[in-house]
């Protein structure tokens, strides 16, 4: 028979276990609860046919790779034990751009299209001559490095799609690589 007066949420906020689908800061604080919690495997097992909320440390997700046997509990919890890695220092706010940001992206696609001995609408362009795409791309690449600028936003700068972006930050990181 579990203790339940032990558990280390009895005061909280039920609403706090059951956070908005992708919103990990918010996974992480009721994560923080259970990690501490003595009676967290009990609230686990209770819990482990529900889809629904954060029960004993682990989410909907989580529990459903369990039940399918993808992994265990002690595994999954080592996981969530560990501390959420730090992100990148050009990636703290995304989604918030700043002057400078635009400032920095114009900047590098005028030293691009220099470097690769190009007009700089050329790379903003729409051409498709390989030597413009292949500048394009370094230049989507450094953009998405260098500032906080999302995908989507790097686009419009290059009156392209987002996924067009993608590809090219792939595409010119794979190029470095190679090089």
């Amino acid at each position: 028979m579990t203790d339940w007066d032990r558990a280390a949420c009895r005061d909280a906020d039920p609403d706090m276990f059951f956070p908005a689908l992708g919103d990990v800061a918010a996974i992480r604080h009721a994560r923080g609860f259970c990690l501490r919690c003595p009676v967290a495997r009990d609230c686990f097992e209770s819990a482990l046919a529900s889809d629904a909320g954060m029960w004993g440390g682990m989410t909907g997700s989580q529990r459903r790779r369990i039940r399918r046997g993808e992994t265990t509990f002690e595994e999954q919890w080592a996981e969530n034990a560990k501390p959420p890695p730090a992100p990148p220092p050009e990636r703290t706010r995304p989604g918030t751009y700043t002057w400078e940001d635009w400032v920095v992206a114009a900047r590098i696609v005028s030293d691009t299209a220099r470097s690769h001995g190009l007009p700089r609408q050329d790379v903003i362009g729409g051409s498709r001559k390989r030597e413009a795409v292949l500048a394009r791309q370094e230049a989507m690449a450094r953009i998405y490095r260098q500032t906080a600028m999302s995908y989507p936003k790097i686009g419009q700068m290059f009156s392209r799609d987002y996924t067009t972006v993608i590809y090219s930050v792939r595409r010119a990181e794979q190029r470095q690589e190679a090089a």
